[in-house]
Protein backbone atom coordinates (compact mmCIF):
# COMPACT_ATOMS: atom_id res chain seq x y z
CA UNK A 1 0.00 0.00 0.00
CA UNK A 2 0.72 3.75 -0.49
CA UNK A 3 0.03 7.00 -0.07
CA UNK A 4 -0.20 9.87 -2.61
CA UNK A 5 0.07 13.31 -1.59
CA UNK A 6 -1.38 16.51 -3.78
CA UNK A 7 -0.89 19.90 -3.60
CA UNK A 8 -2.25 23.16 -5.01
CA UNK A 9 0.60 24.13 -6.86
CA UNK A 10 3.22 23.05 -8.83
CA UNK A 11 5.92 24.90 -6.85
CA UNK A 12 4.78 23.26 -3.33
CA UNK A 13 4.81 19.46 -5.10
CA UNK A 14 8.79 20.59 -5.89
CA UNK A 15 9.70 21.67 -2.54
CA UNK A 16 8.09 18.74 -1.12
CA UNK A 17 10.02 16.21 -3.71
CA UNK A 18 13.10 18.20 -2.78
CA UNK A 19 12.41 17.75 1.11
CA UNK A 20 11.19 14.32 0.81
CA UNK A 21 14.23 13.04 -0.95
CA UNK A 22 16.88 15.20 1.07
CA UNK A 23 15.36 13.21 3.96
CA UNK A 24 15.45 9.64 2.18
CA UNK A 25 11.91 9.19 1.78
CA UNK A 26 12.05 8.32 -2.27
CA UNK A 27 9.20 10.21 -3.29
CA UNK A 28 8.09 9.45 -6.68
CA UNK A 29 6.69 12.82 -8.58
CA UNK A 30 3.92 12.03 -10.73
CA UNK A 31 0.70 13.81 -12.46
CA UNK A 32 -2.06 14.05 -10.21
CA UNK A 33 -4.90 11.35 -11.32
CA UNK A 34 -8.28 12.26 -13.28
CA UNK A 35 -9.79 10.86 -10.49
CA UNK A 36 -8.74 13.05 -8.24
CA UNK A 37 -9.23 16.09 -10.23
CA UNK A 38 -9.56 17.37 -13.95
CA UNK A 39 -6.89 20.29 -13.35
CA UNK A 40 -3.15 19.64 -14.20
CA UNK A 41 -1.35 19.02 -11.37
CA UNK A 42 1.18 16.94 -9.31
CA UNK A 43 1.52 14.75 -6.58
CA UNK A 44 3.82 12.60 -4.64
CA UNK A 45 3.78 8.78 -4.06
CA UNK A 46 5.61 7.34 -1.14
CA UNK A 47 5.16 4.19 1.36
CA UNK A 48 2.44 3.78 3.70
CA UNK A 49 5.48 3.63 6.58
CA UNK A 50 6.69 7.23 5.47
CA UNK A 51 3.81 9.14 5.92
CA UNK A 52 4.01 10.29 9.21
CA UNK A 53 7.59 10.91 8.46
CA UNK A 54 6.49 13.01 5.36
CA UNK A 55 3.71 15.07 7.22
CA UNK A 56 5.97 16.05 9.72
CA UNK A 57 8.79 17.33 7.34
CA UNK A 58 5.98 19.41 5.46
CA UNK A 59 4.90 20.47 8.33
CA UNK A 60 7.68 21.18 9.87
CA UNK A 61 9.32 23.37 5.85
CA UNK A 62 5.88 24.65 5.74
CA UNK A 63 5.51 23.34 2.39
CA UNK A 64 1.29 22.47 2.05
CA UNK A 65 -0.27 20.14 0.93
CA UNK A 66 -3.83 19.50 -0.37
CA UNK A 67 -4.68 16.18 0.73
CA UNK A 68 -3.51 12.91 1.63
CA UNK A 69 -4.49 9.53 0.12
CA UNK A 70 -4.30 6.23 0.66
CA UNK A 71 -3.68 4.27 -2.00
CA UNK A 72 -5.47 0.59 -2.77
CA UNK A 73 -3.69 -0.77 -5.57
CA UNK A 74 -4.88 -3.43 -7.94
CA UNK A 75 -6.51 -3.64 -11.22
CA UNK A 76 -7.38 0.37 -11.14
CA UNK A 77 -5.76 2.00 -8.06
CA UNK A 78 -8.15 3.37 -5.52
CA UNK A 79 -8.00 6.30 -3.49
CA UNK A 80 -8.86 7.10 -0.38
CA UNK A 81 -8.52 10.24 1.56
CA UNK A 82 -6.87 10.07 4.73
CA UNK A 83 -6.27 13.83 5.36
CA UNK A 84 -7.31 17.43 3.75
CA UNK A 85 -5.78 20.55 4.16
CA UNK A 86 -4.06 18.65 7.08
CA UNK A 87 -6.64 17.78 8.84
CA UNK A 88 -7.37 14.01 9.39
CA UNK A 89 -10.82 12.34 8.20
CA UNK A 90 -12.24 10.32 10.73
Amino acid sequence: MSILITFESTHHALAAENLLLDAGLQPDLQPVPRELSSSCGLAIALAASARHAAIHLLQEHSVRYKAIYRVSEGKGNKYEEVLVDERPIN
